[in-house]
């Protein structure tokens, strides 16, 4: 029963009801604890949003991800600002050298670049 309250509140769209599905399961939460986390989160989102993204779509699938940032924020702040980095990259072929790269300058190891992309 709460499953379908959560469904509807997410005006029935897939990738709403995905995300929502998958913070439920990575924090091991009741559909009641969601949908209190959701509720406030909204009010958080539609205070912030442009009045280009004016529709229930927008706002259910920003409130969303949103809401499952802030708890990947929490949990993990490198994969927070990875996650940042990489919604800046086109969604196609992001190299991984990239990445590579990044990881040996970071912990200051020299790169052995034979075999990268």
């Amino acid at each position: 029963m709460q499953a379908t309250s959560i469904t509807k509140d997410l005006g029935h769209f897939p990738l709403a009801i995905d995300q929502a599905g998958a913070y439920i399961f990575q924090d091991a939460i009741s559909f009641a604890e969601y949908t209190k986390r959701y509720s406030e989160n909204k009010k958080n989102v539609l205070s912030k949003k442009p009045a280009a993204f004016d529709s229930p779509y927008n706002e259910c699938v920003f409130t969303t991800w949103e809401t499952s940032y802030q708890l990947l924020k929490k949990r993990n702040e490198h994969a927070a600002q990875l996650l940042v980095l990489c919604s800046f990259l086109y969604n196609v072929d992001i190299p991984l050298r990239i990445f590579q790269l990044g990881f040996f300058l970071n912990t200051n190891s020299k790169p052995n670049l034979v075999g990268f992309p």
